[in-house]
């Protein structure tokens, strides 16, 4: 399977694009870099219900300019023989990159380099100290020495000087979870499971059977794409302590998702 993030690296003989614009039609023709100057084009058919793409004898010009019209998309062989090649087109693995909004993001967060440092040193500090911030929340007021930050008289720093700032991080990173999980409109024990469990691991290998018969957990229809298994030890976002997991996520460990929801989770 060729796949993952390929837009931002030299193309290479053997990947397959599709112009940007083409984007918006449901299965626009792709292509497959052949060679330094060439793209061979691979159009869809229907194939037991399934749309695949195979090639035919069409070819265009692959140059430095007409580059930027393509972007890269992962794809996964079906068939390949002597005289034909055919593919998967994985639309739903597919990540474009908005560089413009990228850019955006990245100059609205320069003010919050500071503050990102200190949680940094928070963080490392916790992992140094397992009750460094449980500590800290016990004690706000009084002095803790560490090394490192602004430091007064007696070489110690203020407990202030981290909560402040893990607070303005953990505001910015709140307020971007509530704005994710009110686009998405997951169903309650879904949202628990996903904001209790740490850890979590997308299979995209569905037994046949599933497809038909588990139906998705964020929308509830049939035709599944992804397994996601949830697990790790829950843990207060505060003190970053081991706790008891939300009884309502108990049930949500194991979770299927089908094409769109789980496209739109990659992409919002």
């Amino acid at each position: 399977m060729q796949s993952k993030r390929l837009k931002g690296r030299q193309h290479k003989p053997g990947d397959f694009v599709v112009i940007r614009s083409e984007l918006s039609q449901d299965w626009p023709a792709i292509w497959r870099v052949d060679g330094k100057t060439l793209l061979q084009k691979y159009e869809p058919f229907e194939q037991n219900g399934s749309t695949l793409y195979r090639n035919i004898s069409t070819y265009t010009s692959w140059t430095p300019e007409s580059k930027k019209q393509y972007i890269s998309i992962p794809v996964r062989y079906k068939c390949q023989s002597q005289v034909e090649t055919i593919v998967e087109f994985l639309r739903n693995e597919m990540t474009v990159i908005d560089h413009d909004y990228q850019q955006k993001c990245m100059k609205d967060c320069e003010g919050y380099q500071d503050n990102f440092e200190v949680y940094i040193q928070t963080l490392i500090s916790q992992a140094l100290d397992s009750n460094f911030l449980t500590e800290i929340f016990q004690e706000k007021g009084k002095d803790r020495s560490i090394l490192g930050g602004p430091s007064r008289n007696d070489g110690s720093i203020p407990d202030d000087y981290f909560l402040s700032n893990v607070k303005t991080i953990d505001d910015i990173t709140d307020s971007k979870k509530k704005k994710l999980l009110a686009l998405l409109r997951w169903p309650p024990a879904v949202q628990a499971a996903v904001c209790t469990w740490p850890c979590f691991n997308v299979i995209r290998e569905v037994n046949p059977s599933d497809v038909q018969s588990k139906t998705c957990a964020a929308c509830g229809r049939l035709e599944v794409a992804v397994r996601v298994l949830m697990y790790g030890q829950p843990y207060n976002s505060t003190t970053l302590e081991g706790c008891q997991p939300d009884p309502k996520a108990m049930n949500e460990k194991h979770s299927c998702l089908d094409g769109p929801s789980y496209k739109r989770v990659c992409h919002e």
